[in-house]
């Protein structure tokens, strides 16, 4: 049998110019849809990581707002966010919610992710990774042992600075993957 144009394989005929066409669903039309359904597939599997990198996005600027240090000294304890941290000081912290918020910006416009990959991806790589420069370094300027203070970094911290780190890795997965698609 030969391949129609209409035709996804030459197992099936054209019904679609037949005066007799049935409603029910024919083998055309479901290949047809079967052919739109992986394009869809595709394309949810390519925006994976985008998703991914706006997720965990959204979370450090959620766990910057968090309790990142526990503080106790003979009894008394309070906590402290990066917020707090950022308003009583260390300035360099206010870049952590700034770049989080670059990468929702540029992931979220249709425009930028999908004529220019490499734009969200440089953002998505650079920012997460100077967040989590910026967090270990607050870290260990903190953590200082000859204070008379206990401080205790909260998982709130760890799970933000992980979800850094998530950023770039998902990130960087995401141009790969736009950069080998047609």
């Amino acid at each position: 049998m030969g391949v129609d144009a209409h035709n996804c394989d030459a197992d099936f005929r054209c019904t679609s110019h037949s005066p007799f066409r049935s409603k029910a669903r024919s083998p055309l039309r479901n290949c047809q849809e079967g052919k739109q359904t992986s394009v869809m597939g595709q394309e949810y599997k390519e925006n994976g990581a985008r998703r991914t990198t706006l997720s965990l996005a959204a979370f450090v600027v959620i766990c910057f707002f968090l309790p990142w240090v526990q503080l106790s000294c003979v009894g008394l304890k309070d906590s402290v966010s990066g917020f707090d941290l950022a308003r009583e000081g260390d300035e360099f912290l206010w870049l952590v919610p700034l770049f989080m918020v670059a990468v929702l910006a540029l992931g979220l416009v249709r425009v930028i992710w999908e004529k220019m990959p490499a734009v969200f991806a440089l953002a998505g790589t650079v920012g997460g990774g100077a967040c989590a420069y910026l967090m270990y370094h607050e870290r260990a300027i903190t953590n200082n042992p000859s204070r008379l203070v206990a401080t205790q970094w909260t998982l709130f911290f760890w799970l933000g600075f992980l979800a850094s780190l998530g950023v770039v890795t998902s990130a960087f997965i995401f141009y790969l993957k736009r950069s080998r698609a047609p």
